[in-house]
């Protein structure tokens, strides 16, 4: 007797058909095969509702019709079924995905947001958030509290190619820097006492929260989200002044498979030109970004030179490959330099 199996049915819906489309369907995989006369009497189905539920069956490929007399319906086989359901759910996720690029492309286009998130479990649940959605750059100062439960997340986008620097307070646990040590993060420090709690992406969307807060043990703790770039650039900003004074536990040797490097935070990319530079490499640099003293915007290709990386200057000087002219390259709100950058791209020749 033909049971129903609601989980099987439910599945197939994922085809595309109704309910009672993978109801026939479920019922002729059952028997093998069978008459309409024997589909309405068990599944009590009026003939007319059949016939069209049948009809559409055989225009999607999922029934075959042996012209006898009486008409008899064979099921598909089941794994071309399975591969129907593969080619619907890969069809899916492509018009999901492409959803998810426009409205993040709108989303980048908008006014910056901000709002607060209350409870530990949500402050989490929105740096996993930040951190899943870096592309190119990831800026991380947590103590060691957060740090054991989001690391998974962040070695797993250093290990995509993300270039992700990561600065611990108060203390290092030798546990999860081993983890890291075993990971393509770039770069691990360590403060004493640190600055603030901060996970940022691509200079793009942050999470913000005061120090003291981050190592409280209170559930009711709160944070602030920003998908901002303007502010995102604000706390890379003093992030970096952070960055400098905190202690190297472990520094990735760059290689030739780290480049292309794209940064939309300047401190961070001069940060690399000078350390790529101490190495020995040859790099291009490619700048997009605005003319200071015109607003005009700029697209510059060239070679870096003096690397300036103090308390009071963060910039280099590039040569321009074509013109042989020599620009100053400052980050956002640059002011004494030729060049407000944008964004930055780092080859090596």
């Amino acid at each position: 007797m033909f049971e129903v199996n609601d989980e099987f049915i439910d599945a197939l819906t994922v085809l595309g058909i109704s309910k009672k489309e993978a109801l026939v369907f479920a019922y002729l995989t059952y028997k093998g095969g069978a008459t309409a006369k024997e589909m309405i009497s068990d599944l009590y189905i009026h003939q007319p509702q059949l016939y069209n539920i049948l009809l559409s069956l055989e225009r999607k490929g999922l029934i075959y019709v042996q012209n006898s007399k009486p008409k008899f319906y064979i099921p598909a086989r089941l794994n071309i079924v399975l591969e129907k359901i593969d080619q619907e759910q890969t069809k899916r996720k492509h018009v999901i995905l492409e959803q998810i690029k426009k409205l993040e492309t709108n989303h980048r286009k908008s006014q910056g947001m901000m709002w607060m998130t209350k409870s530990t479990e949500n402050v989490l649940n929105n740096c996993i958030s930040v951190i899943t959605s870096a592309k190119n750059e990831l800026y991380v100062e947590i103590p060691n509290n957060y740090l054991q439960k989001l690391i998974s997340y962040i070695i797993k986008v250093a290990e995509s190619g993300v270039k992700t620097y990561l600065n611990i307070y108060p203390n290092v646990d030798e546990f999860l820097v081993n983890k890291l040590l075993e990971s393509k993060v770039m770069e691990v420090k360590v403060h004493s006492l640190g600055h603030f709690f901060l996970v940022s992406a691509d200079a793009e969307e942050s999470v913000f929260m005061p120090r003291v807060m981050s190592l409280s043990t209170n559930p009711n703790i709160y944070s602030y989200v920003f998908r901002d770039s303007t502010m995102s650039l604000f706390f890379i900003h003093y992030y970096f002044e952070g960055w400098r004074t905190s202690r190297t536990v472990y520094r990735k040797a760059v290689t030739q498979s780290d480049f292309p490097m794209i940064f939309s935070a300047h401190r961070f990319a001069t940060w690399e030109i000078m350390k790529a530079k101490e190495q020995g490499l040859r790099l291009k640099v490619k700048v997009d970004g605005v003319i200071t003293r015109t607003g005009e915007n700029v697209e510059l290709f060239g070679y870096p030179n003096n690397v300036n990386i103090s308390s009071e200057v963060i910039n280099f000087e590039l040569v321009e490959e074509r013109s042989g002219r020599s620009y100053l390259i400052g980050g956002d709100n640059a002011l004494v330099e030729d060049v407000s950058a944008e964004k930055i791209e780092v080859y090596t020749q």
